[in-house]
């Protein structure tokens, strides 16, 4: 599978609503994307972490 391909599917995964995929996916540079799947993979992290203290 090539890079660019990756990245979309990661992307799409992170992000699971298609309206938002396919909007961002248009708009954003790859930087901003990486950005995005960053930010929603630490909060999700957040998310489990704090349910596990609970």
């Amino acid at each position: 599978m090539n890079k660019q391909l990756r990245h979309c599917l990661c992307f799409a995964q992170s992000f699971p609503d298609e309206k938002i995929v396919f909007t961002l996916q248009r708009q954003l540079s790859w930087t901003h994307k990486a950005i995005a799947i960053a930010q929603n993979s630490l909060s999700k992290r957040k998310g489990s972490d704090s349910n596990e203290r609970n």
